[in-house]
């Protein structure tokens, strides 16, 4: 039996359901729907040599990675929703992942394109420490099926884990590309830290934190 990674010990004490790692197929075609739109997502389509399937991929590599240390969470098995949570802060790989990684990006890319990609991923992972250092629970992506939003699924896949780190007294940590995301993140405690411009779009991207909220402060609708 697979020994469970520091992310999904300390998620036992979570309300939450989490995808089978087994079954992580769901969750990114799911993932690849919520992102269509993303400029991230949109560059990474018209630059790399498989177009969409490289997106897929991507999401494959994102989803392969948290089995390392991080937790796979769905709002349910219809995958309204998916989010990615690392607990004990910085996202880690394997050896065998990384160079299914690079093997990706060399067979994905050209050269210029890896050129673009690579400074602004060591860009963003160097704000990350330099913001916070300490443990801490970081997401790393969430996204909600386009046809599902509005309905409070987001909600679903943030109170349970902010309300953890609440408990725990852990701050929290994550990336955004969206004016509507800052502002729901916002809702939740969130405060923008810094700003990253990228040279595919012209919004930049939002790094955000939020401080642990006393039990009785947490009233959100």
């Amino acid at each position: 039996m697979r020994r469970k990674n520091p992310s999904e010990l300390i998620a036992a004490d979570i309300p939450v359901e989490q995808v089978p790692w087994t079954d992580l197929g769901p969750a990114v075609e799911m993932l690849y729907r919520a992102f269509a739109e993303n400029a991230m997502m949109r560059f990474l389509a018209s630059a790399a040599r498989g177009g969409e399937r490289a997106v897929r991929e991507n999401f494959t590599h994102v989803l392969r990675r948290a089995r390392v240390n991080g937790i796979v969470m769905r709002t349910s098995p219809r995958y309204e929703g998916v989010a990615v949570w690392f607990l004990q802060g910085f996202a880690r790989s394997s050896p065998p992942l990384d160079m299914r990684i690079a093997w990706y990006m060399l067979r994905a890319f050209r050269f210029r394109d890896i050129r673009t990609l690579l400074p602004f991923y060591i860009k963003i992972e160097q704000a990350h420490a330099r913001i916070i250092r300490h443990p801490h629970y970081y997401l790393e992506v969430l996204g909600v099926d386009p046809k599902f939003r509005g309905q409070g699924y987001s909600s679903k896949l943030l109170r349970p884990v902010l309300a953890h780190a609440d408990q725990y007294r852990k701050k929290c940590y994550l990336e955004t590309q969206s004016a509507r995301n800052v502002s729901l993140y916002q809702h939740f405690g969130f405060e923008v830290m810094d700003t990253i411009p990228v040279d595919f779009d012209a919004v930049p991207y939002t790094l955000m934190l939020r401080k642990p909220i006393p039990k009785k402060s947490y009233f959100f609708d």
